[in-house]
């Protein structure tokens, strides 16, 4: 038996019932309603024999379920100890466009790589347009190349793919960035949730987390106190407030990150 639900949690009333005597199993394509229990038996048009049936799910379905029934035909329930097998189904979309993963929040560190990705399903081709959060709320089409904003860059790459490619180059203070993608396909588009780019000045490792490798780089840092000093690392990175010394300041910055692992 199968059911596919929505985004929503089941609830009463029921919806109308297939009505099974109306509907011969013997059909090769069947068609079904969110929420109503359908037979599906052995899939095949006969008893054992027969060509692969289809079901139709309904468009607005987001999941599917696949079990077994414990008793049919007007036999009382019995125990799920007694019913064994294997259920094997292949799933094919034919409907216009589908995100199926959207892009995911992710931080890095002052000088790090990052990629946001998409997945989706429908009607092939499709294209894929980035765009970049420029204010709150307003949207610009991202292109290859370099990006400009307060507090460094960033180098983009793929803008037009399912998979973003950035690498920063950020300086103290770089706020976060939002990011979206838009697809495209001949049934029309759809846009993903916004996934935001954060900027972790203390992960000063450059490994995504913010550890104790990184505090025994602020260490060193701190005992030299001014980005002046030629002992001082190139870049100065445990600055994590631009103001010229790594000092009591940055280290309040970075246990904050300390704590949580990251930023």
């Amino acid at each position: 038996m199968a059911v596919a639900l929505d985004t929503r949690e089941p609830e009463d009333p029921p919806p109308v019932a297939i009505l099974w005597d109306q509907l011969t199993l013997q059909q090769s394509d069947i068609h079904f309603g969110i929420r109503q229990i359908v037979f599906v038996g052995d899939g095949l048009t006969g008893a054992g024999v027969g060509t692969i049936q289809t079901y139709w799910l309904p468009s607005d379905a987001t999941r599917l379920y696949l079990g077994f029934v414990d008793g049919y035909c007007g036999q009382s329930h019995g125990t799920y100890g007694d019913v064994s097998g294997s259920i094997s189904a292949t799933l094919n979309y034919s409907g216009c466009l589908w995100l199926l993963n959207q892009p995911k929040s992710v931080s890095v560190c002052s000088k790090g790589g990052a990629a946001l990705s998409v997945a989706i399903a429908g009607i092939s081709p499709a294209e894929f347009q980035w765009q970049v959060e420029s204010s709150p709320n307003l949207w610009a089409d991202v292109s290859d190349g370099t990006i400009q904003y307060a507090g460094g860059q960033l180098d983009v790459s793929r803008s037009e793919s399912d998979s973003l490619q950035l690498f920063l180059n950020t300086t103290p203070g770089a706020r976060p960035i939002r990011f979206r993608c838009i697809v495209t396909n001949s049934c029309g588009s759809i846009t993903s949730e916004p996934a935001t780019l954060v900027p972790c000045q203390s992960d000063l490792t450059c490994d995504n987390v913010v550890d104790d490798a990184d505090f025994v780089v602020f260490v060193a840092a701190y005992n030299v106190l001014d980005c002046a000093d030629p002992a001082m690392a190139v870049g100065c990175p445990a600055d994590l407030n631009g103001d010229g010394l790594v000092d009591d300041a940055d280290f309040v910055v970075f246990v904050s990150a300390y704590n949580n692992l990251g930023c």
